[in-house]
C-alpha cells in the first residue's frame, strides 16, 4: 500500500546523512512511501509528516496554514526529531487541531499505520512451525496483495497471560473440566492479545504451548473463529491469509485441514485436523490433541453435502480451489480428531503433483465461483 509522506528537516543538518537515515528507517516499514507536497495530503489513505531533525518546528508552522489535519508525526528519534515532534504536537493542540506522534518499534508503527488506513492487522504469534518449510510469506507482499498488515508477536505473551489468569473456567461438554479450564485460559490469553493489538486474525505456533502449559490451543482457535477472528494453528501464515479472505470477503468460516489420505480410483480424500470452528459443526465432542495426547482437541461432525477446498501459495502468486461433497465423518484413532471423507468433483492429482503445500481450507457449501472472482480481484493465478 502507498502511504504519503511529507519531510521536515532543518537545513543546518547534513542532508546527505539525513537522506541515508531516512531510507534506512523507511525500509523497515511495510509500506511504499511517496513524497507529497503541501496540497497533496489527501492523495493517499494516510499521509505522514516525517519530522527528521530538531529545528524544523517553524517549517511546520507554515504547513499548518494550508492543511488542517489530522497530523500524524513520524519520528525515528535521531537528530532531536522526537523533541521537535513534541513541540509540534503541542502547537497543533494550541491551534485546536488533532495530531499524534508515531514513534517506537517498527512493529508498533506498522500496526498504527494499518489502523489509520483501516487495514486489517493479523498477528503471527511465534514463527511458523519448523515443519512448515514451504510456508514463509513476505510481509510487504501480503500488505500489497491483500491489504493486510502482518505483525510478529512473541509466543511467550500467551504463556505470560495464561499464568496471570488464576480463574477456573467450565464449558458445557462431557470432558475433563480441568483440561477444559486450561484450554479456555489459552483462549482468554489469545483474546487479550487480539484486543491489545486490534487484530482481525492470528496464527499461533501452538506446539510451543505443549510443554510449558501442558495444554493445547485447539479450543482457543476454534472459539476465535466462531467470533470471526481468523485463527489458524502451527504459525501457518498462508492458511491464515486464505481463511481471512474467506472470512472478510465472503463471510465464510474455514476449517484448516491436513489432506490425510487420497484415493485416486474413487476420487476420495480424507481431510483432518484437531481444531475447527464449533459453528461449522452439526455436533462435536472433545478429545485429546492427536500428536501430543494432551489438552483439548475437537472432534467435529460436519453436515453431509457440498464443500469447497481453498489454498494460497506462500509467495501469494497462486491459489487452488476445488470442490466435492462430504460422504461421512470419520473418527479414526490415527488421525487428527475432526475427520471428513470427501468425494471430489475435480482431479485429485493436484494434491500429488502440484500441491501448494500441506494445509488446505475447507468451507461448507459450493463457493468455487465466488472464490475465483475474489482471487481475480487480487490478481492471483489459479492452479488446477
Amino acid at each position: 500500500m502507498k502511504v504519503g509522506v511529507y519531510y521536515l528537516s532543518s537545513a543546518i543538518h547534513d542532508q546527505e546523512l539525513i537522506l541515508k537515515q531516512r531510507e534506512q528507517f523507511l525500509s523497515n516499514l511495510n509500506y511504499e512511501f511517496v513524497e507529497v507536497k503541501e496540497n497533496e495530503f489527501n492523495k493517499f489513505p494516510v499521509t505522514l509528516i516525517m519530522v527528521e531533525t530538531g529545528g524544523s518546528e517553524n517549517l511546520f508552522k507554515q504547513l499548518a496554514t494550508t492543511f488542517k489535519g489530522p497530523f500524524y508525526l513520524l519520528t525515528k528519534g535521531e537528530n532531536n526529531s522526537l523533541a521537535a515532534s513534541l513541540e509540534i504536537l503541542r502547537y497543533i493542540h494550541i491551534l485546536g487541531l488533532t495530531g499524534e506522534i508515531l514513534h517506537g518499534s517498527y512493529s508498533y508503527i506498522n500496526n498504527r499505520i494499518a489502523e489509520l488506513a483501516n487495514i486489517d492487522t493479523l498477528g503471527v504469534i511465534g514463527n511458523p512451525s519448523d515443519w512448515l518449510i514451504a510456508s514463509y510469506v513476505d510481509y510487504k507482499n501480503a500488505l500489497t496483495k491483500f491489504n493486510v498488515n502482518l505483525i510478529d508477536i512473541d509466543v511467550n505473551k500467551v504463556i505470560e497471560y495464561y499464568n496471570e489468569d488464576q480463574n477456573t473456567y467450565t464449558f458445557d461438554v462431557d470432558y475433563d473440566q480441568k483440561e477444559v479450564s486450561k484450554a479456555l485460559k489459552i483462549y482468554n490469553a489469545l483474546e487479550r492479545i487480539v484486543k491489545e493489538n486490534n487484530l482481525k486474525g492470528l496464527t499461533l505456533r501452538c506446539f510451543d504451548l505443549l510443554k510449558p502449559l501442558n495444554s493445547t490451543g485447539c479450543l482457543g482457535l476454534s472459539l476465535l473463529n466462531d467470533n470471526h477472528i481468523t485463527a489458524t494453528c502451527e504459525g501457518d501464515v498462508p492458511s491464515m491469509l486464505a481463511m481471512h479472505l474467506l472470512n472478510r470477503d465472503l463471510n465464510l468460516l474455514g476449517f484448516q485441514s491436513n489432506p490425510s489420505r487420497i484415493s485416486l480410483d474413487d476420487k476420495q480424500i480424507i481431510l483432518a485436523h484437531c481444531s475447527i470452528p464449533l459453528k461449522m459443526t452439526e455436533k462435536y465432542c472433545f478429545d485429546t490433541h492427536f500428536e501430543s495426547g494432551i489438552g483439548v482437541g475437537i472432534h467435529g461432525e460436519l453436515p453431509v453435502g457440498k464443500v469447497t477446498v481453498f489454498k494460497i501459495s506462500n509467495d501469494l502468486k497462486y491459489y487452488y480451489v476445488g470442490k466435492g461433497s462430504i460422504l461421512e465423518n470419520l473418527y479414526e484413532k490415527n488421525l487428527c480428531r475432526t475427520q471428513i471423507k470427501v468425494k471430489y468433483d475435480d482431479d485429485l492429482t493436484y494434491f500429488l503433483n502440484r500441491s501448494l503445500a500441506n494445509h488446505h481450507i475447507v468451507a461448507i457449501g459450493d463457493y468455487e465461483e465466488k472464490i475465483v472472482k475474489m482471487m481475480q480481484k487480487y490478481n492471483v493465478e489459479r492452479v488446477k
